[in-house]
Parts: structure tokens; sequence; C-alpha cells
């Protein structure tokens, strides 16, 4: 074939078992659309184009295709099958089929996609069956659709549009580098993937946009020893639509190199890192759940600055001298760890700190070590935890404290933890919290309980009315110290308004409480009836107290 056309108003389909070539003319040979080229021997191209037309079905290929020869190219809409197809150096091959119906698959581990020259997609390609794309020749993806089952590797990818909807991923192997160019966006559809074990390298202003439902989600991929690097202000975002779901996952370098201004993760994508976020310019702002999942870091250059506007879990450090912002809640996570900041650290308002208590011991409860400043707008929650399994809950003592925050600036404001929400403090015993000397401790000190007295309701004179609060209040209690008051009835402190209480009342009746209680006896005090002390007797029951212990 020269530059000849197989079309017109005619149709037709041309079985080649044998050998199909367009070997001359330097022009474009078209097949119409209305003619399909079922190939089980081999069709080549190695002179000018050929161009299959617009249709579902142009090119049935169960053969072997060849492209070759500089400046030759191959065009095709839809159709596909097992055979191979080679594109050799400084040929071409174009892959343009316009919707999901016209589009050209490689199906099964036949199908072979050999690249050493350059493929551009502005089409529907898809892989499947154990179909693969090998070389390293350039793939330009500007439009349309990569999709399958079946990864489909690119060696020289310049992604400038189009969308992802590989299930299996569009991988960039290792040792590759691929480009994400020019200002269009560049999508990630349901269940695709966009899978990076080399680099890539965003150099363009366009977007990176999952278009997946929340349901069933898209992801990009970073693999260990993989690097994306975003040199622009580009962001990951939900396509302006709403419901949209993405992963990013990194277990290798996610990075901002430069930009100086913000890169904007949308809340559309969670992030799970166990590899290294790395911020050198501007401002990374993550909008969605940031989890820390494994042993990485978050690495925040002088001047540069990453905010995080979800929850952020984990016990990772932030290395470098960056700013970091919380303005949603933060945990180190499920078991206590110490969490090291190299810059300034703000929390917001709105913001939530939680940290975990699990023991009196160093590495037993959550901590944070701040090097520049602390900024604390937010909330401090705490609460204990069971370090290990049937331990029990940690139980502290009078006595224990624990140095949960340390900075090595300023702390602003000064009543930054004033409304901290602290666990309840045991009987007997109160919580005290303080930030001074560039540290924030919790300490638990013991209540000194008071003189016992009968004086019950207050008005510094033992008489017969504070009788009448200690018979209302008869059996108030469940046996806890410090659990009622003395205007409760409760005159010793034992948290049980009973007749030890009576007791009290009646050695002190007479007597104005500006006389130490201990060293006056009164007499003259009524006593209760039998009826009164059997209806206590029978309130109380069996009650103990039972002492508590370290752990619950």
């Amino acid at each position: 074939v020269t530059d000849a056309d197989l079309g017109g108003f005619s149709q037709g389909t041309v079985n080649n078992a044998g050998s199909f070539a367009k070997s001359a003319g330097a022009g474009v040979a078209q097949v119409g659309g209305l003619w399909t080229i079922h190939n089980t021997g081999s069709l080549d191209v190695s002179s000018g184009e050929l161009a299959f037309a617009n249709s579902a079905s142009g090119l049935l290929n169960d053969g072997a295709v060849t492209v070759t020869g500089s400046g030759t190219e191959l065009r095709l809409g839809g159709g596909g099958g097992t055979g191979s197809v080679t594109v050799g150096a400084d040929a071409a091959l174009a892959i343009s089929g316009s919707n999901v119906t016209v589009r050209y698959t490689l199906d099964g581990a036949s199908a072979v996609l050999s690249n050493a020259g350059t493929v551009n997609i502005s089409g529907y390609l898809d892989a499947t069956g154990g179909a693969s794309v090998t070389g390293a020749g350039a793939v330009n993806f500007s439009a349309g659709q990569i999709g399958g089952d079946s990864a489909v590797s690119l060696e020289n990818l310049n992604w400038a549009g189009g969308t992802m909807v590989n299930t299996a991923g569009v991988v960039v192997p290792g040792g590759a580098t691929a480009t994400l160019s020019g200002s269009s966006a560049k999508r990630v559809g349901a269940s695709g993937r966009f899978v990076v074990e080399g680099t890539a390298v965003v150099t363009g202003a366009g977007e990176i946009a999952t278009t997946a439902p929340a349901a069933n989600p898209s992801e990009i991929s970073i693999a260990a020893g993989g690097l994306l690097d975003i040199q622009t202000n580009a962001d990951l975002t939900d396509n302006s639509q709403p419901d949209r779901g993405g992963l990013l996952s990194n277990a290798g370098t996610f990075r901002k190199s430069a930009g100086a201004g913000t890169t904007l993760v949308e809340a559309a994508w969670s992030v799970d890192n166990s590899g290294l976020i790395d911020v050198d310019a501007g401002t990374l702002q993550i909008e969605s759940p940031f989890a820390h999942t494994g042993p990485g870091a978050i690495d925040v250059a002088a001047g540069a600055t990453i905010r995080f506007d979800g929850p952020v879990t984990g016990e990772n450090n932030f290395a470098g001298n960056g700013a970091i912002f919380f303005n949603d809640d933060y945990s180190p996570g499920a078991s206590p760890g110490v969490v090291s900041f190299g810059g300034n650290v703000s929390f917001g308002t709105g913001s939530h700190l939680t940290l975990e208590i699990g023991g009196a011991g160093q590495g037993e409860y959550d901590k944070l070590e701040i090097a520049g400043d602390l900024d604390f707008q937010g909330d401090l929650l705490l609460s204990f935890i069971e370090l290990a399994p049937e331990t029990g809950v940690f139980e502290p003592i009078a006595g224990d404290s624990f140095e949960l925050i340390t900075f090595g600036g300023a702390l602003t404001p000064a009543s930054a933890f004033d409304g901290a929400v602290l666990p309840p403090a045991p009987a007997m015993t109160e919580w005290s919290l303080s930030a001074q000397s560039g540290s924030l401790i919790l300490s638990l000190n013991e209540v000194i309980p008071p003189l016992e007295s009968g004086d019950y309701n207050g008005d510094n004179v033992v008489d017969a009315a504070d009788y009448t609060v200690w018979r209302d209040n008869l059996g108030l209690g469940d046996g806890t110290p410090g659990s009622l008051a003395v205007t409760d009835g409760d005159g010793n402190g034992d948290g049980l308004v009973d007749v030890d209480d009576y007791t009290i009342w009646r050695n002190q009746y007479g007597i104005a409480m500006t006389v130490t209680p201990s060293l006056v006896r009164a007499a003259g005090a009524p006593e209760p009836s039998a009826a009164l002390l059997l209806l206590w007797a029978a309130s109380v029951g069996a009650r103990r107290h039972r002492p508590g212990r370290r752990h619950r």
C-alpha cells in the first residue's frame, strides 16, 4: 500500500493472515470508518502514515503490528486484540479513539506494546488480561483515558491531560522519570491508580484531580524509593465535584520543592504517610485526614510552612526549622509516643490536642518536644489508656508528674492551657497543670483532708440545724473518700453519710467552729431514733469501699 485509501461509501472486512504493509508514499493512507482490518499475520508501516478512522473496530490485531522508519506513524481509533504492537525508534503510534466505545484494547499476555519511539495518547487505551507496555520511548498522554486491569509501565511519560482509570496502575518504574506538564487537569478516576516507583515531576500548574466517588476512590501511590516532586503551586483537588474520594499513599517522598505560593490537598484526598513529606518552599496545606502509618517523617525547611486543616494522627517527627500549623485534631497515636518539632508550632482556634497517659515513666505517655515557639489557641484533652492487653487502664497516684510538652521559645497566650480537659482525679487528690520554664507539667497532688466537722450547714455553729442536714442525707454516697462535702453531712470525708457522721455532730454539739473541733466535746445532744438508724442500715446494706490499684 502507498497513500491509497480504503473507504469511500463501501464497507467490509479485510482478513490478513499474511502481510499487510504500507511501504511507500510519504502521505496518509486512510482506512475508512466502515472498514475493519483483522490482522492475524503481520501489519507493517514503514513509510508515511496509516490512519484508521474513529470507529469501534478499525484494527482487530491478533498478529503482529510494526511501525518503523523516521517520521512514520500508525493512527488507531478503536479495536484491539491479543497481538503485539512494536514502535521503532523515530516512529510513532497515535491512539485517538474519541469516546468509551471507540477505544483500543491490548488484551492478554501476548498483547505487548513495545515502544522505542513515540506513543501519543489523546484517546482511549486499555490494557487487560495481562497485557503490557514496555520500552523507553516517549509516551505523551494529553486527553482520553488509560484504563484496564493490567499495569501499564511507562518509562518516559509526559502527562499533560486525560484520566487514568487503570485499576492495576499506570506505573512510573524505578529509575524512570515522568513529567506532569501544562495547565490542564490530570485526573484519576474510580479505582484508578497512578503509581510512582521512580520519579514524577510536576512542572505545570494544572491540578491533579480525583473524579472517583468517595465509595470507590482513586489512588496516587508513591512506592518506597519513589518521588513525587511538585515544582509549582499545583493542587490535588476534587475536580470541583461533591462526594469525590482519593488516597495519597506515600511510602517514598512527597515533595514541594518550588513555588512560593500554596499547594492545596483538598479534603477529598486522604493522606496515608509512611515515608517523607518534604516541604522546601511555599506552603503545603492539607485539608484532608492525615495519618502517619509507618516510620516516615515530615521535613519543613526554614521559611516554608505545612498547614493541617484536617485531623492528624501518628507519632512521627517534624524535622526542619519551618512552621507547623494544626487547625483540627492532632493525636500522636493509639499508643504513647514522643514527637519532636524542629520549628515553631501553632494550634489554631478549634483545634484539639489529645495526649494519652499509660504510665508515669518516660515513654509511657505522649510528649511533644518543640524547638521553637508554641502558640496554643486550641483545647488540650488528656486521657488514661491501657499500655498492654489485660494490664488495666492506668491509675495515677499522688506524687505522679508528667512533662507533656517542652518548648524552646515563647508560649502564647499566657492562658493557653487554662481550659484543659483533665481526667477525674482519684479521691483525696487534685490535678495541677503548670506551664513554666519551657515545660508543661501535669502533677497529681494529695489533698489533705479537713478536720472532722459537724457543722453541716456551714453557719459555724454545731446545733440542731446540722442534725437536720445529716438526717435528710443519711445513706448518701458510695464510700469514695472525698466524694462528698461537709455540707452533705459527711463530717469525716469518707464518702458516706452514716452513723459516724452523727457521732461527730453529737461530740461537737453546741460549739462554735472557731474552736478546733477535735479538741472539744459537748454534752446534751439528742440521740437519733432507732428507726432512723435502722433505715440507714437498710439503705447502705453491705456496701464496702475497696482501695484503688495502680491499673484497673
